[in-house]
């Protein structure tokens, strides 16, 4: 996916734009390479089950996904 990504930007941006939007995807890897494993460690101190965890993880992107079909 992160491959994709940066193919999307490569071909789809303007030349303008295109070190600014890879400068940015690239700063959003790192915030969350940074906040997911304090999210985790509130979930388990939390005592959350895993596996509701990953439903609260995937209702994120799927509430995205209806968002724009709308």
């Amino acid at each position: 996916i992160n491959v994709g990504q940066n193919i999307l930007i490569l071909d789809g941006s303007p030349l303008s734009k295109r070190r600014q939007l890879l400068s940015g995807l690239h700063s959003i890897y790192a915030l969350a390479s940074l906040i997911s494993p304090f999210v985790i460690s509130l979930l388990i101190r939390n005592d959350f089950d895993w596996r509701l965890g990953l439903k609260l993880f995937s209702a994120v992107p799927f509430l995205a996904l209806v968002y724009s079909l709308v």
